[in-house]
C-alpha cells in the first residue's frame, strides 16, 4: 500500500495512531523491486556511446544523456544483466538501496539491450520495456550515481534516452531497472 493510500483508508476507516503507524511500518517492507530476467551481454575494449546511437535507435535526449554520450568507458567484462520490475512507486534512494552493491552498471551493457530491442516491439524479444514505461539503469558519473532511463516513444519509433535534472527522481510501478546481476 502507498503511503497516500494508506492515509485514505485512515481518513475514511478512523483507527487509532498505533494502527496508522504499523500499517505504514508494513508498507515500507513491501519490496521496491522483485528479480526478472537474466540477459548475459558481452564484454568490449572500448566503447563510447556516441559511436552506437545510431544502431541503438536513438531519436531523442537531453542535455545530460548527451554529455554522457562522449564518455568512453575501457575494458569493460562481460557480464549478466538482470531485470528488476519496479513493484511500488519509489524514489532513487530507495532502489538504490534495494540494488545494494549491483547499482552502478556501465553503458555498453545497456546499449547492447538498445541495439538487441532497436526496432522496439518489431524487434525480437527482449527484455527492455517497450511500452512507454522506463527502463532505467545507474551509471558512475564524477557527481555520484544518475538514474539512465530510455523508453519506447511508439509515435516516432525511436528510443528516448537520457535523464534529467530532478533528483532524486520516482519511478512508478511497472517501469523496470537494470543491474548487473553480481
Amino acid at each position: 500500500m502507498s503511503e497516500l493510500m494508506l492515509r485514505e483508508s485512515a481518513r475514511r476507516n478512523p483507527t487509532t495512531s498505533k494502527d496508522v503507524v504499523n500499517m505504514t511500518a508494513m508498507a515500507a517492507m513491501e519490496p521496491v523491486i522483485s528479480t526478472g530476467i537474466a540477459v548475459p551481454v558481452n564484454g568490449v575494449d572500448s566503447f563510447r556511446p556516441a559511436d552506437w546511437t545510431i544502431a541503438a535507435n536513438i531519436g531523442a535526449m537531453g542535455a545530460i544523456g548527451k554529455a554522457l554520450l562522449y564518455r568512453t568507458e575501457k575494458n569493460v567484462p562481460a557480464s549478466v544483466i538482470m531485470s528488476y520490475p519496479v513493484e511500488r512507486d519509489a524514489r532513487d534512494p530507495l532502489i538504490l538501496a534495494a540494488l545494494r552493491n549491483r547499482a552502478s552498471t556501465s553503458l555498453w551493457y545497456y546499449f547492447q539491450l538498445l541495439v538487441r530491442q532497436a526496432k522496439g516491439p518489431e524487434s525480437p524479444a527482449g527484455i527492455l520495456l517497450t511500452n512507454g514505461c522506463s527502463n532505467v539503469l545507474y551509471v558512475h558519473v564524477s557527481a555520484g550515481i544518475i538514474p539512465v532511463d530510455a523508453s519506447w516513444c511508439s509515435t516516432n519509433h525511436y528510443w528516448r534516452f537520457g535523464t534529467d535534472s530532478t533528483s532524486p527522481r520516482i519511478w512508478y510501478r511497472g517501469d523496470m531497472v537494470f543491474a548487473e546481476a553480481k
